[in-house]
């Protein structure tokens, strides 16, 4: 990571070491994290109980500013918390019972509750971005994702052979001016037909 970039992930880097490696290379991060796997204390150095948190009054969006600690040392970090409509909070905790069931364990009630809501930790200054901001560049990163995804499927990716740079490189470049003029086909193919007072 260079200076100054901003690093979106999802939950599978959502971890205190990241938060570390970020600051030591002067990143800021905007991670999904779970609170079981992501302590938090207070300025006074007392543990922060997300869950209560979550259960207070308030609105579908809250932000809290606390701290981490990893490897003897404390970073500033702010959560942000968006809770998901109740269709989005339903599709989530069906995949959190089935992941359950097939790991052999009961579900528990505070895995229910984090189930209905988006928690992001980020160290983007609150001056620049607010609590909205934070959760748009997420929302966005899961786009990016898809299309991601998407070209993977397409123009498998995954299955380059060569392990040369410069024909992997060449091979991908030639993929994704591909991908570009498939796309604008595609575009073309789902406009409306012209009209005969357009033509």
């Amino acid at each position: 990571w260079r200076p100054g970039e901003v690093i979106v992930a999802d939950n599978g880097y959502g971890y205190r070491r990241s938060i570390s490696l970020a600051v030591r290379q002067q990143a800021a991060v905007v991670l999904r994290i779970h609170p079981a796997t992501f302590p938090m204390e207070t300025e006074a150095a007392q543990p922060f109980n997300v869950l209560r948190w979550l259960r207070q009054r308030g609105g579908p969006e809250r932000e809290w500013h606390g701290w981490c600690r990893w490897e003897g040392r404390r970073y500033a970090i702010r959560l942000v918390a968006a809770q998901l409509d109740p269709a989005a909070t339903q599709r989530a905790r069906q995949r959190k019972r089935r992941k359950a069931q097939k790991a052999g364990r009961t579900i528990t009630a505070p895995t229910l509750i984090v189930a209905g809501w988006l928690l992001l930790i980020t160290t983007l200054d609150t001056g620049t971005w607010s609590a909205a901001d934070v959760l748009y560049i997420y929302r966005a990163r899961w786009q990016v994702e898809l299309v991601g995804k998407k070209m993977k499927q397409l123009l498998r990716l995954n299955q380059i052979r060569s392990k040369h740079a410069v024909s992997v490189e060449a091979t991908v470049r030639a993929l994704l001016v591909a991908w570009v003029l498939q796309e604008r086909t595609v575009v073309f193919l789902r406009a409306p037909p012209p009209t005969e007072t357009s033509m």
